[in-house]
């Protein structure tokens, strides 16, 4: 697979790929959620120096080292990190995608437009966006109160 076929999440200050998946890339605003900006501009500085030190071109911020050349991580390896990270977390059976589906209800429920959330989330079509947009009961229940009074 090559570096083409991933998908760039870039950084607005910064030129380097963050992501993978499709081929078309997306501008997400990291800075408003400051945790993950700080830990992605440490790895992102972290990148730029492997680059100096290295003289390699490094096509993306999240990446492994292969015997000495720098790739993209595969998603099949992303997988399975976030499997372990589940476990260590003490939700091992969580997978990473379930964390997509809580932030896609989490947006729902904030009332955030969902063309912005479709945005944020990288759904390009509202049918694919619906199948995340998982309603529970307690939501049903929280809705008739709030309709009823």
């Amino acid at each position: 697979m090559g570096p083409e076929q991933y998908q760039t999440i870039t950084q607005s200050d910064g030129p380097k790929p963050i992501g993978f998946g499709g081929s078309a890339g997306r501008t997400f605003p990291f800075a408003a959620l400051r945790e993950l900006a700080a830990l992605l501009r440490r790895q992102w500085e972290y990148t730029i120096n492997l680059e100096m030190t290295t003289g390699q071109t490094i096509l993306t911020v999240l990446h492994w080292n292969d015997h000495g050349t720098f790739k993209p991580i595969h998603p099949k390896v992303l997988y399975r990190r976030g499997k372990d990270a589940c476990k260590r977390a003490g939700v091992p059976e969580r997978i990473l995608h379930d964390f997509r589906r809580s932030v896609v209800r989490n947006l729902e429920r904030a009332g955030v437009p969902r063309s912005v959330s479709m945005k944020l989330t990288g759904h390009k079509t509202e049918a694919v966006y619906r199948r995340y947009a998982i309603v529970c009961e307690a939501d049903l229940s929280e809705g008739l109160g709030s309709w009823h009074g």
